[in-house]
């Protein structure tokens, strides 16, 4: 065992590997920043992007536990959103969802309200990027990117 190493906590990574964590993230220090975002900047959504998230999770969660508590009405994290190895795809990724989403669901919303009370019996899918359906509570900002006529060419084409 490397000597500087030695020291390090060891958690299993989401397929059962260990991993060592070299630095935990500051919770407190996530929590001034973030409440500092919602009170100066008025940000109301969060994308959460950890380089290492794909193969463990927690430090993510943790972090986006706290944007919820500190109030942050859309928390996005990477490794719920596309958890894959490379960092960047996975960034550009959960921010669009972290964008859109909200807009997205604010529009749903919008649409159901046109409907009179019956729609609430009736089950309302939407197509997604990948040209299959989603059901309205769980279309989400990067599973619509490409909906609309978009979705449509791309689901045509399977």
């Amino acid at each position: 065992e490397d000597a500087p190493r030695a020291g390090l906590p060891r958690v299993a990574g989401v397929t059962g590997e260990t991993l060592l964590v070299e630095r935990p993230p500051d919770l407190e220090a996530v929590r001034e920043r973030l409440t500092a975002l919602r009170r100066d900047k008025g940000i109301e959504a969060v994308a959460i992007v950890f380089m290492h998230a794909y193969a463990y999770d927690a430090h993510e969660k943790a972090v986006a536990q706290v944007a919820r508590e500190v109030g942050f009405q859309q928390v996005t994290m990477s490794s719920g959103t596309l958890p894959m190895v490379r960092l960047v795809p996975r960034g550009f990724t959960a921010t669009a969802d972290a964008y859109l989403t909200p807009k997205i669901q604010a529009y749903l919303d919008s649409f159901v309200q046109g409907f009179d009370s019956g729609i609430g019996s009736v089950d309302i899918s939407f197509m997604q990027s990948d040209g299959g359906l989603a059901p309205a509570g769980s279309f989400s900002g990067f599973r619509a990117v490409l909906s609309g006529p978009a979705g449509g060419d791309i689901g045509y084409a399977r």
